[in-house]
């Protein structure tokens, strides 16, 4: 069971004194440049070495330091499961095993499989790899129907496609649409 907030503080903490020091580093050799009336920008590390810019060299840093959180926060967000997920998805387990009197057990994972998770995530018919899901596709392709296609994208998002139709209503600002909009209003 996890701790998903703690993991990600933990790992985010981590990185952010590995970048820190190194970050920190960098400002001594700034400090040293300016101290000697040098310019840090044409930091010269040995001879024969091109010329560093060291304001630069900190803020490319910066962004892969920022880049990285962004990274940790999405894996941690991604893969942890928080403790009540955890709970639920035995819970579930269970109930299947019961449901299907221990046949579930003999049979592939994906077959029985319902992951809490993804109907928590609002996807009640499971991720994109669940049975439901395929089977949805196979008989959509059998119809002929394109899963890209705008009467695809309504079978399998009906939400995205009346948030499309909001969004264009809001944005439409043609005599019909205007015409409309004092209508239903």
């Amino acid at each position: 069971m996890a701790d998903c907030g703690k993991l990600k503080t933990d790992q985010l903490a981590e990185s952010n004194d590995l970048w820190d020091k190194t970050l920190a580093d960098v400002a001594v050799y700034i400090k040293d440049q300016l101290d000697k009336g040098l310019d840090p920008q044409k930091f010269n590390p040995g001879p024969g070495k091109n010329l560093v810019n060291l304001l630069k060299l900190a803020e490319d840093y910066k962004a892969e330091k920022d880049k990285q959180a962004t990274k940790i926060s999405k894996q941690v967000d991604d893969e942890c499961k928080p403790d009540a997920v955890e709970i639920l998805q035995s819970l579930v387990n269970v109930a299947i095993v019961l449901y299907t009197e221990g046949i579930s057990l003999l049979l592939p994972k994906y077959m029985t499989h319902i992951d809490v998770s993804e109907i928590l995530k609002g996807k009640p018919l499971g991720g994109e790899g669940s049975i439901l899901n395929q089977v949805r596709g196979a008989m959509m392709r059998g119809l002929g129907i394109d899963e890209k296609s705008d009467l695809g994208k309504t079978i399998l998002n009906p939400g995205s496609v009346v948030n499309d139709l909001k969004k264009a209503w809001e944005n439409d600002n043609g005599d019909v649409g205007n015409a409309i909009k004092k209508i239903f209003g």
